[in-house]
């Protein structure tokens, strides 16, 4: 067969032959495509942004991810081998912008082909504003009561003050923090705690963490009590001197830590008149003394003299 013949055999009937090439095609890749499996993965997203702007409203933090590919490599594939974020770093003025999403393989998922990749949302809307720090104080949440008799006297807070990064706006509200609860109940000793602060705006990070340490000093309970009919104690009179003046009572206030002091029994020579001066027989005018007994401190106390005759002999 020359080339002559050969040719017109090969351009009869061309658009017939054409179309079942074409025909052909079409099946093939349909069956391709209908021989691809679909999988659907959550993925965070991560924002980018190498200038002062950072989001300053909520958006999505997790994005669908769709893979279509044969189903032998897809599911090879983990959710840390996509990546998808958004890259702020070309705005440079506060506003409202759409930001599209964008999408990087890794690891096992170079060179897998053929691959679809989808994502949902495509895009996102971002408030921008300027990145802002400030320091501000924190405030201990305590709840309960210590056990009866104690009281809670004092606590230290290390760090007392944190750090903080977030949009100007937000940042500029918020004038302290306060940390999780500390629970007191039935507490009767000292403690250290180490409690979260409490931040309820995830675009507000806490630089260190986001955590303190709380030392509460528990003590007991200071109360006063009062103690009436109190025997006036005469110390130190010389045995040469007697006197029909020295039945005197009194009256004192005792402040202490509740417990100890609610059942105190007072010892005898709390209220007391020193009488080691009297060197001759007559009429005294003699300042009360008080001595408060054990830790307790004394308040008050009456009377604070006595009259009293001294004569000679007994």
């Amino acid at each position: 067969m020359n080339g002559r013949k050969l040719l017109e055999k090969i351009t009869e009937n061309w658009f017939a032959k054409v179309a079942s090439i074409f025909v052909a095609i079409v099946l093939f890749v349909f069956h391709r495509v209908s021989a691809l499996e679909e999988r659907f993965l959550s993925v965070p997203l991560t924002v980018r942004s190498e200038n002062s702007l950072i989001p300053a409203n909520s958006y999505p933090r997790i994005v669908r991810v769709s893979l279509r590919g044969e189903s032998s490599s897809i599911f090879l594939i983990v959710d840390s081998d996509i990546e998808v974020y958004v890259d702020l770093s070309s705005y440079t003025e506060p506003g409202s912008y759409q930001v599209p999403i964008e999408i990087n393989k890794t690891g096992t998922a170079l060179g897998v082909e053929p691959l679809e990749i989808q994502v949902d949302p495509v895009e996102v809307s971002f408030e921008l504003d300027y990145r802002e720090r400030r320091v501000v104080p924190v405030t201990p949440s305590f709840t309960g009561a210590p056990e009866d008799g104690y009281e809670l006297a004092s606590y230290t807070i290390e760090p007392s003050q944190v750090e903080i990064v977030g949009p100007r706006r937000r940042i500029e509200e918020i004038a302290s923090f306060s940390t999780d609860y500390i629970e007191l109940k039935d507490r009767n000793s000292n403690f250290t705690s180490q409690v979260h602060i409490l931040n309820n705006d995830p675009l507000v990070v806490i630089q260190g963490g986001g955590a303190v340490e709380i030392r509460g000093l528990i003590r007991g309970t200071i109360i006063q009590r009062n103690f009436d009919n109190i025997p006036i104690q005469f110390r130190d009179l010389n045995s040469r001197f007697s006197s029909d003046d020295l039945e005197w009572y009194g009256r004192i206030t005792l402040e202490g830590s509740q417990n100890p002091l609610q059942s105190l029994v007072l010892p005898a020579g709390v209220l007391y008149v020193d009488c080691s001066g009297i060197n001759l027989p007559g009429s005294y005018t003699l300042p009360v003394h008080a001595e408060a007994p054990g830790s307790f401190e004394t308040i008050a106390f009456e009377p604070g003299s006595v009259d009293v005759e001294i004569q000679t002999g007994p």
